[in-house]
């Protein structure tokens, strides 16, 4: 990323107190903003997407970047992975466990579905995999 200093936010929206830093990648601009130490969760995360929209009004994307919950086997991922999750079945890519249900002796039981990524989105995500596969990246 490029170097934060040259941006700088001139106001923010009434009753914005969440810290951004603001600059390149590649040929995209972007805001990054991270939840107060101490508070997670969906909606402290969904109060920071919010107060970002009203204070940066003329963002097009919004990724939510992450650890994700689980214990993979020990080939599969490691600390420092990115980890894209992509769509199957026509919906989103991931599972949010703390909407669903889960039965003993019973599969965990979807109930919540996110919706899908707008199709730029998914199209990079396929070049990044055929990339993957070819041994590009």
């Amino acid at each position: 990323m490029s170097d934060p200093d040259q941006y700088t936010v001139e106001t923010l929206s009434t009753n914005d107190n969440d810290h951004y830093t603001l600059g390149e990648i590649g040929s995209h601009q972007v805001v990054i903003a991270v939840l107060p130490d101490g508070e997670y969760g969906v909606s402290t995360a969904a109060c920071a997407a919010r107060d970002m929209l009203h204070s940066f009004p003329n963002i097009r994307f919004g990724l939510m970047v992450g650890i994700g919950g689980g214990i993979p086997m020990k080939q599969d991922i490691r600390l420092g992975d990115v980890v894209v999750s992509s769509c199957r079945g026509g919906h989103g890519g991931l599972v949010q466990y703390d909407f669903g249900k889960e039965l003993q002796g019973q599969d965990f039981l979807q109930t919540v579905r996110l919706n899908q990524p707008p199709l730029i989105l998914r199209t990079a995500v396929a070049g990044l995999q055929a990339q993957y596969e070819e041994g590009e990246v």
